[in-house]
């Protein structure tokens, strides 16, 4: 179940990469193919601008799902911790009845 959701996670982080990546090459090209015409540049500042905000989101979209990996990897550690905890208990529960056993 956890190593579907770190699969998950590790996924959207690298569709969010990937469009980041398609975002900053637009971005690019049109600061290229920019005309001088004024209407021609305040289009292009705005589809700068929202790629900029996309690009943005995919940014805040990566830190999202990365705190959400480290908290799987936390939730995943005390898990282990706990199971640790009770197989020392059972260990020693298993000691005392054989030592009762053997000495009564």
């Amino acid at each position: 179940m956890k190593n579907s959701l770190i699969e998950e996670n590790i996924k959207k982080i690298n569709l969010a990469i990937e469009k980041i990546i398609d975002g900053l090459a637009e971005i690019f090209n049109v600061l290229k193919i920019t005309e001088t015409d004024e209407y021609s540049e305040l289009r292009d500042m705005f589809i700068i601008k929202r790629r900029f905000i996309e690009v943005f989101d995919m940014f805040l979209s990566i830190f999202h799902h990365l705190v959400e990996l480290k908290f799987l990897r936390y939730k995943e550690d005390e898990k282990k911790q706990s199971e640790e905890v009770l197989s020392l208990d059972l260990f020693k529960e298993m000691c005392d009845k054989l030592k009762n056993e053997v000495f009564n």
